[in-house]
């Protein structure tokens, strides 16, 4: 007969892992460490109490990934990867199979790991863990795609880091085309984010970029400019918010961006009008932005219609 674990054990555990997720999204890294350091240790006293039992397993590999998270953003990166080799250990004693992807995040992971710290050979042999990932969009399940389309977002970095552009490249291109025709429906804001760094990583590194390649990059850009746009709060109050800050700025360098590729494309007046907006934008309460990048909408579809500037722009 097993020993019972003692329910106290349980919700400690539980809050602290709450309470560690909490502080780790509001930037509190010492606060989260320290009660993920507790949510770790009441995990595995739980398991060693009743091994083999698939919930506690799987509660402790959650709670490994988030530690492992926590000490990735803080610079931790060898503690971080032995709380990801835990977690995978403990998940094949006795997790449950339907989280199949969880092994494979951890790998890649690992392979974010690894690439910060220079180590080649180890990234790109965990990284081989997004196949798992490809594979997984065959199920057809939405959420599988938001997150294929986060991981590869990831691995996208983990090759930039190893000096892979050509992987990099057809990473952010898969990302695009598994969120663009769910970025309307999408509400999660860091989704959102991905798919405005990913058009802009295919803007920035897309070679040979020439007017044929700017025409079929502008619109996604202008989907990027338009839905990171959506994440800016209209409340004055959010401009002490430091996610605020970046996500507008990341609206002001998706129109610099779409700027430059106007000028690719032979609209150059065009292209004067968004980089004047990448630079005055930011001056415009936020309530008016749908208006201004309504208009802005217009003048590249034209743009792109015509390959040339937009008539109304005059001459």
């Amino acid at each position: 007969m097993r020993s019972r674990v003692p329910d106290e054990w349980v919700r400690q555990a539980e809050g602290n892992a709450e309470g560690a997720t909490r502080a780790f999204e509001q930037g509190r890294f010492e606060q989260a460490l320290r009660m993920a350091d507790e949510a770790v240790r009441l995990s595995q006293k739980i398991c060693k109490r009743q091994p083999g039992v698939g919930l506690w397993i799987d509660q402790l590999t959650s709670r490994l990934r988030t530690r492992a998270e926590i000490r990735q953003a803080i610079g931790h990166h060898r503690a971080a990867m032995a709380d990801a080799h835990e977690a995978i250990t403990a998940h094949e004693a006795g997790g449950n199979p339907k989280y199949s992807l969880l092994v494979p995040d951890l790998h890649i992971l690992l392979a974010e790991l690894h690439a910060a710290l220079g180590e080649r050979e180890p990234a790109l042999r965990h990284s081989e863990a997004i196949e798992q990932f490809r594979q997984a969009l065959q199920s057809g399940d939405e959420n599988t795609h938001l997150i294929t389309a986060r991981t590869l977002s990831r691995y996208a970095a983990i090759m930039l880091l190893l000096g892979d552009h050509e992987r990099a490249e057809s990473a952010a291109r898969e990302c695009v085309t598994i969120l663009r025709p769910r970025i309307a429906q999408i509400s999660r804001i860091t989704d959102i984010v991905i798919f405005g760094r990913m058009v802009y990583h295919l803007a920035q590194n897309t070679d040979p970029l020439d007017a044929e390649a700017a025409a079929k990059l502008i619109p996604l850009m202008q989907d990027g400019i338009d839905q990171m746009a959506r994440t800016v709060s209209p409340s004055p109050l959010a401009y002490t918010d430091p996610d605020q800050r970046d996500r507008a700025l990341g609206v002001l360098n998706l129109l610099e961006h779409q700027g430059k590729l106007l000028t690719v494309l032979g609209a150059p007046r065009a292209a004067a009008v968004f980089e004047h907006h990448s630079y005055h934008l930011i001056d415009e309460p936020v309530r008016t932005w749908p208006e201004i990048l309504a208009a802005l909408r217009e003048v590249t579809d034209e743009a792109v219609r015509l390959r040339a500037d937009p008539p109304v722009l005059g001459s």
